[in-house]
């Protein structure tokens, strides 16, 4: 059945002071002074419903576990009363089996046949909002059968939400082949909105490079060039001290690493001491196989900066 269903729910959540009760604090003698306000609970939707899809809800960080759970099944035991009762009242009135035959046959009651379902909830002021994201992000990839994604539905590694405004994705494959269950956080400040989505799609790998791509870029320049192209360039480029490369000795690992998403030799450049006769290793640098990148491996941080070469120097 195609088309799309649209429900909009907004759940306000405001945090209430009685400024006739804190004017009082101040007014009342010391012994009242230490009654404390009465706090105000809000109640968070523990799930996004779309139709028969049930999808665990965004909840504040600070409830725990176990206060979800009793508050689920007071939630299904609300649900489940009047249900009991209205069953109750159609059997003594001999129309249960009737009723139940008559629902199945139903065919404008919504199912989850239809092609795409949208539901968006709207969030003000909501508590914690980061550290409730990243706990529902945690949750819901750590066993949930949800996966981070990107726009393009495919996935990436889960992180901590940050930042005043941003965006997050979720996605799990859906109860047809070829139909994905996605849940979609949008958040600026204290407010956020959260799309659940059942529609046609699927989930995609994180893309790889090719063996054929990262053999071609591996064969790209020798350990001659690489050699021949680091002599070239005068020390100070390198942070080295001297007027020529010819006073240091350059070494490769043998071992590929990869620095931005490129495939780099490793290169070691030692200078003769001259008090002791030895090689001492004073840098070690990364040079990409395609000769267009270099860069510095920082000795206490073990991170690399990239190296400005000299306008026209290239392999």
């Amino acid at each position: 059945m195609k088309g799309k269903k649209r429900i909009i729910l907004v759940v306000v959540v405001l945090l209430v002071l009685a400024a006739a009760g804190a004017a009082a604090f101040f007014l009342l003698p010391k012994k009242e002074q230490e009654i404390e306000p009465e706090k105000v609970e809000i109640n968070f939707p523990l799930t996004y419903q779309l139709n028969d899809i049930e999808v665990p809800a965004l909840q504040p960080v600070q409830q725990e576990p176990e206060e979800a759970e009793d508050a689920e099944k007071k939630e299904e035991k609300a649900k489940d009363e009047p249900a009991k009762e209205e069953k109750k009242q159609a059997e003594q009135n001999g129309e249960g089996e009737e009723a139940e035959a008559a629902e199945e046959e139903d065919a404008s009651k919504p199912t989850c046949e239809q092609e795409s379902i949208h539901v968006t909830y709207a969030y003000h002021n909501f508590p914690d909002l980061l550290e409730s994201i990243t706990q529902y992000v945690s949750t819901m990839t750590g066993g949930k059968g949800y996966f981070a994604v990107d726009e393009e539905m495919q996935k990436k590694k889960a992180t901590a939400a940050e930042g005043a405004e941003g965006t997050y994705s979720l996605a799990r494959t859906g109860q047809k082949e070829g139909t994905v269950i996605c849940i979609k956080i949008d958040w600026d400040q204290a407010d956020c909105n959260v799309e659940v989505s059942y529609m046609p799609g699927e989930i995609k790998e994180p893309a790889k490079d090719k063996p054929e791509n990262y053999y071609e870029m591996t064969k790209a320049i020798s350990v001659l060039e690489v050699k021949e192209f680091i002599w070239s360039l005068p020390p100070l480029v390198l942070g080295l001290e001297g007027d020529s490369m010819a006073d240091y000795q350059i070494y490769t690992t043998g071992v590929d690493v990869v620095v931005d998403g490129k495939p780099c030799i490793r290169l070691n450049i030692f200078m003769k001491d001259k008090d002791s006769g030895t090689n001492v290793l004073v840098g070690e640098y990364c040079l990409s196989r395609t000769g267009e990148s270099l860069y510095k491996i920082q000795k206490d941080t073990n991170r690399v900066q990239k190296v400005e070469l000299p306008k026209g120097a290239s392999i």
